[in-house]
C-alpha cells in the first residue's frame, strides 16, 4: 500500500516547473551548468525539452541511462552549451531568453567572473546588470547569460510579450513567486536588460547541517517578519533520494505556495529541519487528515519513523 501511495504522489502532485527558483549558474568554463531539483510528474525527457538539450546529453552528463526514472527531490545538473546558453542576446522568433544569475564570491571582480563564464565581455555584464562602474558587491547576483529555450517547450509562459507592457512592479511580482521570468521582446528582438532579483539561494559550499541546506533561505525569508504563521498537525513521509547527503529537504503541503521555505519541528524531541515546498498534497484518501508529507531523509532527522504518522509543528512566512 505504501508504494501505491508514493506512486500516486508522483503522478498527481503539482508540476515542478511552476516553482522553479531563478536560474543559478555553477561551475566554470568549460563546465557550466544549472542544478535542477526534480519534483512530481517530471521525467528526463521533459526536463531535457524544457532546458533545450538532448535527453542523451542530459543523462550522460548525470551518469544515468536515458530511460532512467528520476525521483522527487533528486538534483540534476543541466549542462550549458551553445544550444541552450546565450551570451550574445541573439535568438530566433520562437525562442525565449531567461536570465541566468551568478552569486558574486569574495574578492571577485568583473574580469574574473568574465573569464570563468566563457570570457563574456565585461561590457555585456555591465549592460545586462545596469552597472555604471566596475564596483560589485560580494553576495549580490549578476546576470552572466541567458537560458535559450523554445517558447513551446518552456512550461512557464510569459504573461506579457512586449517590453512596453511590462512594468517594474510586474517583474517584481513575477519573481516573488520564485518563477524565472523569460525576458520580454523589444522591437529589435534584443533582450531587455532589466535585472530581475532572484530568490535567495544558499551556496552549495556552505551547507548548514543542523536545519539542513535551506535553513539560511528560511531565515532570510522570515527575518524581521511580523506575521509568521504556525500550524500543528499530522505528518507522513514520501521516498526521496535528496537530503541524505546534501541535507536538502522537501515537502508536499496544501495552501502554501510552491517554493516557500518552511520550518518543521518535532515537539516531542525538539529537533527541526527547514524544507522547501514542492507542491500540494494529492487529493486522495491516504492524505486525509495530513498537513504535510516530508521526505524520508527529513523524517529521519526529526526522529520520525517513515512508516508512521507523527505530530509536527510548521512555521512559515505566508
Amino acid at each position: 500500500m505504501k508504494w501505491i501511495i508514493l506512486s500516486l504522489i508522483a503522478i498527481y502532485a503539482n508540476n515542478a516547473f511552476a516553482q522553479i527558483s531563478s536560474l543559478q549558474i555553477e561551475g566554470t568554463t568549460p563546465d557550466l551548468y544549472i542544478t535542477h531539483t526534480v519534483a512530481a510528474k517530471e521525467t528526463l525527457y521533459g526536463i531535457s525539452k524544457a532546458f533545450n538539450i538532448s535527453v542523451n546529453h542530459l543523462s550522460t552528463y548525470n551518469k544515468l541511462h536515458t530511460d532512467a526514472k528520476v525521483s522527487i527531490g533528486q538534483d540534476l545538473r543541466i549542462p550549458l552549451n551553445k544550444t541552450n546558453f546565450s551570451q550574445d542576446g541573439n535568438k530566433e522568433s520562437n525562442q525565449l531568453l531567461i536570465p541566468i544569475y551568478y552569486t558574486i564570491q569574495p574578492k571577485e571582480g568583473l574580469y574574473r567572473i568574465s573569464v570563468n563564464h566563457n570570457k563574456v565581455s565585461v561590457e555585456s555584464l555591465k549592460l545586462w546588470n545596469k552597472l555604471s562602474s566596475d564596483i560589485i558587491n560580494t553576495g549580490s547576483s549578476l546576470i552572466v547569460g541567458y537560458l535559450k529555450t523554445k517558447q513551446d517547450q518552456w512550461p512557464i509562459k510569459p504573461v506579457n510579450t512586449t517590453i512596453n507592457s511590462v512594468s517594474n512592479s510586474e517583474i517584481n511580482t513575477s519573481t516573488s513567486k520564485n518563477t524565472p521570468t523569460p525576458i520580454p521582446e523589444s522591437s529589435n528582438n534584443q533582450p531587455d536588460h532589466t535585472p530581475i532579483q532572484p530568490a535567495t539561494t544558499p551556496s552549495t559550499k556552505n551547507i548548514v547541517l543542523m536545519g539542513g541546506f535551506f535553513e539560511d533561505a528560511y531565515t532570510n525569508t522570515t527575518l524581521n517578519s511580523t506575521n509568521l504563521q504556525s500550524t500543528t498537525g499530522e505528518a507522513a513521509t514520501f521516498k526521496s533520494t535528496s537530503g541524505w547527503q546534501d541535507k536538502k529537504y522537501y515537502v508536499l503541503m496544501n495552501n502554501i505556495a510552491p517554493g516557500t521555505f518552511i520550518k518543521i519541528a518535532n515537539p516531542i524531541n525538539g529537533t527541526y529541519v527547514c524544507a522547501k515546498v514542492l507542491g500540494s498534497l494529492p487529493d486522495m484518501k491516504e492524505n486525509s487528515g495530513l498537513i504535510v508529507r516530508l521526505s524520508n531523509a527529513a523524517a529521519m532527522v526529526l526522529g520520525i519513523n517513515d512508516t508512521d504518522k507523527a505530530t509536527v509543528q510548521i512555521t512559515y512566512q505566508p
